[in-house]
């Protein structure tokens, strides 16, 4: 009986709380969804105004010059299987999420990693915070996402940077705090300030690994964009949603083979930067 009275309680206050953050903050929530919205359809629409081998073309000259031939020639046969198959509007909606969700995720997580490393109290908050957020299930946070800010592109950009964000922030905080701590001995008998330490000798030391995170962000994003497809976020998740529906097993695997090249060609592109900047390091 107190278990149920319990339970009772907390949904209560959550459902009141919900309601409080709607008319407190309507306006709020009303422009940051158009700002995501718009975000998306402007690098969607680019996506799509370009032709599309000119598009096939640019990813090949980046995979490339990244990961060498062999993946740059995978990479232009992979997109060139999505077009085949009339998945490339998709595709590059699943790209433009992917993308928009990814920048939206390192623009929190870069710099309050860099706060963590440098900051015991942060440190000690975002741990936590971070492992909650890693442990929680990815369709949890459509929930708050879709009460908020309703149906569309803006709740799965909002879902799915949440998704993304801890490995970027861990591995920045992890990357700096694996500086030796000889070069910052050194920097500061030469009279360098915090910021100076922090710009010309932690950051560039550790941006491997904070590429590493990087890399580790732009591969759950793309696998919490598929799922977002539930919402209305459009792309390949929503082919894969409707064929879960109806049981299309063709369309399903059409999709899901679209998901893994795309999946294989960001990981890869992004694999290869993450050695170009160690190269340039040494």
């Amino acid at each position: 009986m107190e278990r149920k009275t319990f339970d009772i309680i907390l949904d209560k206050a959550i459902d009141n709380g919900v309601d409080w953050l709607n008319e407190t903050f309507s306006t709020f929530f009303s422009v940051f969804n158009a700002l995501m919205s718009g975000s998306v359809a402007a690098v969607e629409n680019l996506l799509l105004l370009i032709p599309f081998y000119l598009v096939i073309a640019l990813f090949g000259f980046l995979a490339w010059r990244s990961a060498g031939r062999s993946l740059a020639i995978l990479t232009v046969i992979g997109l060139l299987f999505c077009y085949s198959m009339n998945l490339w509007k998709e595709t590059m909606i699943t790209m433009a999420l992917v993308v928009v969700a990814t920048l939206t995720a390192l623009t929190f997580a870069i710099p309050f990693g860099i706060l963590a490393a440098l900051n015991r109290t942060a440190n000690q908050i975002t741990r936590p915070l971070m492992d909650f957020l890693q442990t929680m299930p990815p369709y949890v946070y459509l929930i708050p996402a879709i009460a908020l800010l309703g149906f569309g592109r803006c709740p799965a950009v909002v879902a799915t940077a949440i998704v993304a964000l801890p490995p970027a922030l861990r591995l920045t905080n992890l990357g700096i705090r694996q500086v030796p701590s000889e070069q910052l001995e050194v920097g500061r008998a030469f009279g360098a300030s915090s910021g100076q330490i922090l710009f010309k000798i932690q950051l560039p030391e550790a941006l491997p690994t904070i590429m590493a995170g990087v890399n580790q962000s732009l591969m759950l994003a793309l696998s919490m964009a598929v799922i977002a497809g539930i919402i209305g976020a459009g792309g390949l998740g929503k082919n894969v949603y409707a064929a879960i529906r109806y049981l299309q097993i063709d369309k399903a695997f059409d999709a899901g083979l679209a998901i893994v090249i795309l999946a294989i060609i960001l990981d890869r592109i992004s694999q290869g930067a993450i050695n170009i900047f160690r190269k340039g390091l040494r």
